[in-house]
């Protein structure tokens, strides 16, 4: 049947709950359990993809929009790819009928790798507020994500949309937070639909004290990066575009830079090391460098091989890193260098490149580092291996060292935790997917995170996972240790901050863009690159 246009809002309204109350509402039962990310069984369910969906109901649904929102006319609407999507194109349709263009603004989940590289899809207007719009809202984390990807391009929400808003405290404190209204059609009562009260509360207000964007980000890399370094007051980090930075802390300005040779656009993803004032780092150019930490004056540079993704590590006047060539045969080696004069003192070669980074057990002065063969190894500081493990695939990230041992993950899926003095696996977990991350060790336990969405939690004393977080992300971002909590990147732009003790949720801050390398923080500030090279220096809810 065919709606006419002299309905009064309210059959609009009564029609629209009568399709929801038969075809979007899903109970839990013993054959269609209803589960949260987080395991969590529930009750019941909103599920408006067949609203979304249905030619006459989508109609409904933007007459009701216009009929709510229509006062703040001209602007334009924002939401969140998947669920936004055609809730958008019914808006601007039923816009167009009325005589009240608009445009529309689909924000991905995350950045485009390929093609034109773009995180919002559209032609933004900076003249026009933005209307924010998601089918539902609970915690208004897609409201949230939506409105930060519009703020970082300088345009400016009036107000927000929903079909449904479940009126949680969550969405009450962002309105409060942002200055924002949430208008809906519905509440949960309307469908006499019980509500949980014990929704936690999270931190997760920032104020921005600076931004600084480097030119040349790749988008097609989107894992972890050159993680800043706070050196006395300035902050010190590689981007993708081959510059060398060192700014300082307070102001976000540029102290100096140092520029490498950059073919490949993956510039500098080496970490730095600072070592009795002198930073060290590699280029993908294949260069090792070594400056003077507080002017940016050349040391020494050595052309070392072909290409540097590894990040260095100092030992007994020695700096080892791992080094990559465009040989046929030995592909990869353990460079051994002097700190001093940069002069090669000794490598292990490696049939593949290396592209993982050693670190250095002062208690049993061993280098440990995991291979793209497949191997980690332990070695003696003079060049010698004390002891190999092959594990089922490329060990790509630094490991983390807690007295003989080393936990480690690899792209076999699996987290390793390697008694590396006696030559022992003690554990192994598997994950549903890749782990390119460092573990972070808070006391007896080991954080890391996973492609799989997940942070997963290890009791390195008792020898056994004891929880896990769904991050609904992927993980690459290692977990960093930041006022007692432990704060770890997503890849939907989300830096969440997880109790270490009572293995809980307490904070997450929400950013534009994917999150892939660690946190570092002073005693005020808390920094954060993404990985579109911005760095942002934020002082947080702590």
């Amino acid at each position: 049947m065919t709606l006419l246009q002299s309905e009064i809002p309210l059959q609009r309204r009564e029609r629209l709950a009568e399709y929801i109350r038969e075809n979007c509402i899903f109970y839990d039962n013993d054959f269609q359990p209803i589960f949260s990310k987080g395991g969590k069984r529930f009750t019941w369910i909103f599920d408006l993809r067949p609203l979304l969906l249905d030619g006459q109901m989508l109609q409904l649904a933007a007459e009701l929009f216009w009929e709510r929102m229509g006062h703040l006319w001209p602007f334009q609407v924002a939401g969140i790819e998947l669920t936004a999507v055609p809730l958008l194109g019914a808006i601007i349709v039923e816009g167009a009928r009325q005589g009240r263009p608009t445009t529309a603004l689909v924000v991905r989940q995350k950045r485009k790798k390929t093609g034109r590289n773009r995180l919002v899809e559209g032609s933004p207007d900076p003249d026009l507020p933005v209307v924010l719009i998601d089918d539902t809202v609970n915690s208004a984390d897609g409201i949230n994500k939506a409105l930060v990807a519009v703020n970082d391009l300088y345009l400016k929400a009036v107000a927000a949309f929903t079909l449904i808003s479940f009126k949680s405290r969550l969405a009450s404190l962002w309105e409060k937070k942002n200055g924002l209204a949430i208008g809906h059609v519905f509440i949960p009562q309307d469908f006499n639909l019980p509500l949980s009260s014990a929704t936690p509360i999270l931190k997760t207000d920032f104020s921005i004290a600076w931004t600084f964007q480097s030119p040349r980000p790749n988008y097609g890399f989107a894992v972890a990066k050159s993680q800043p370094l706070i050196y006395q007051d300035s902050i010190m980090f590689g981007s993708d575009g081959g510059y060398f930075r060192c700014l300082e802390r307070e102001t976000g300005r540029v102290k100096w830079r140092h520029k490498v040779p950059d073919k490949t656009r993956k510039g500098i993803i080496s970490s730095p090391l600072i070592v009795d004032g002198n930073v060290y780092f590699g280029g993908y150019c294949g260069g090792l460098y070594c400056l003077n930490a507080s002017t940016g004056e050349v040391v020494w540079k050595k052309q070392a091989c072909d290409w540097i993704g590894s990040s260095p590590c100092y030992a007994n006047g020695h700096i080892f890193i791992g080094l990559e060539y465009a040989a046929k045969g030995n592909q990869g080696s353990i460079g051994k260098f002097c700190a001093r004069t940069g002069e090669l003192k000794g490598a292990i070669l490696v049939k593949r490149q290396l592209h993982g980074s050693p670190v250095y057990s002062e208690a049993h002065d061993t280098i440990v580092l995991g291979t793209n063969d497949s191997t980690v190894m332990a070695i003696n500081p003079n060049g010698s291996v004390r002891q190999t493990l092959k594990v089922g695939g490329p060990v790509k990230y630094h490991c983390a060292l807690y007295d003989n041992l080393a936990v480690f993950g690899s792209f076999d899926g699996k987290i390793y935790v390697w008694d590396f003095v006696n030559n022992e696996v003690r554990l192994t977990v598997q994950t549903d997917d890749i782990v390119y991350s460092r573990a972070l060790i808070v006391g007896d336990r080991a954080f890391m995170g996973s492609a799989d969405h997940t942070v997963h939690v290890i009791d390195l004393k008792e020898m056994r996972k004891v929880w896990q977080f769904d991050a609904k992300e992927k993980v690459h971002s290692s977990p960093a240790l930041i006022r007692g909590t432990v704060f770890v990147g997503t890849s939907s732009g989300e830096l969440i901050g997880l109790d270490p003790v009572k293995l809980k949720l307490t904070h997450s801050f929400r950013f534009p863009e994917r999150i892939t390398t660690a946190a570092v923080a002073d005693d005020k500030r808390l920094f954060v690159y993404a990985y579109d090279n911005k760095l942002w220096a934020i002082e947080p809810e702590w």
